[in-house]
């Protein structure tokens, strides 16, 4: 349950971050659930229990850059155009 409420909330915070682009928090969500479970099956399979320094490091594991890369992907994808900021990072071809 509280991984449900973890989930809906970076869902809405992504939603508004990302100017209401529904499909790359949609993406950020997934991502975050995949990395979370994947990391929680690994805790229980190695014996860590889990406290404030494993908390930290499933926390920052997680969120490191799911933005850039979910932004990457959309953007290849061309599901949404390049912002202005995102055209000073494109080299020229």
């Amino acid at each position: 349950m509280n991984l449900g409420i973890c989930l809906a909330a970076i869902f809405l915070i992504s939603m508004v971050l990302l100017a209401f682009d529904f499909l790359t928090s949609v993406f950020i969500v997934g991502t975050i659930a995949m990395i979370t479970l994947d990391l929680i099956g690994l805790m229980y399979l190695w014996g860590i229990t889990l406290n404030a320094i494993s908390l930290v490091n499933l926390i920052m594991v997680s969120l490191k850059s799911i933005r850039h890369f979910t932004s990457s992907l959309v953007v290849m994808l061309h599901l949404r155009p390049l912002h202005s900021t995102d055209r000073a990072d494109v080299e020229p071809c």
